[in-house]
């Protein structure tokens, strides 16, 4: 009997093994708990505002015979619809212009070519209305075919912060 008894448990114990490995996989994990949001810290976000300007772009500046002399010439940089240029900046703006001959304007050999920018400041954050001259001196019309546009010289805008040790740019 004790081999008879011996085989029941035998056979009980390894019947039970799958019944309990079975029933120990369908439990889940109980959750307990409730996860919250918490604030660990702050960081600014800083915007750099960096120097702005905008110069409405005249499209040329006409040259026109002086009065008093045939051979000197000068005109007002002005837009297509025949207002003066504006200008607005976020800073203190020193304006500055310089003029170079072009080929054509080499050709007419003038003694003098001067440029000029009214104002030559600008204050932050007003819209300002320029004056932009060009002018050249003694110029020798004969040196040129008949013709109505020819593009003598180029005239370069310059801005630097006022304040700065020096409010004339170096120019190239």
């Amino acid at each position: 009997m004790l081999k008879k008894s011996l085989f029941a448990v035998a056979l009980v114990a390894v019947l039970a093994l799958p019944v309990m490995a079975g029933e120990l996989k369908v439990h889940g994990w109980a959750v307990t708990c409730e996860y919250t949001k918490v604030a660990l810290d702050e960081i600014d976000v800083m915007l750099k505002m960096p120097y702005y300007i905008k110069i409405e772009q005249p499209s040329t500046i006409q040259l026109a015979q002086m009065t008093d002399s045939i051979d000197d010439w000068t005109g007002v940089a002005k837009l297509a619809n025949g207002n003066k240029p504006k200008a607005v900046a976020n800073f203190n703006a020193c304006l500055s212009v310089t003029i170079a001959l072009t080929a054509d304007g080499t050709t007419l050999a003038p003694s003098a070519t001067t440029a000029s920018i009214s104002p030559a400041s600008l204050v932050p954050l007003t819209v300002t209305e320029m004056t932009i001259t060009a002018t050249l001196m003694n110029v020798d019309l004969d040196k040129l075919a008949v013709c109505t546009n020819y593009k003598v010289a180029v005239v370069t805008i310059w801005v630097v912060p006022c304040g700065t040790p020096s409010c004339t740019p170096t120019c190239p």
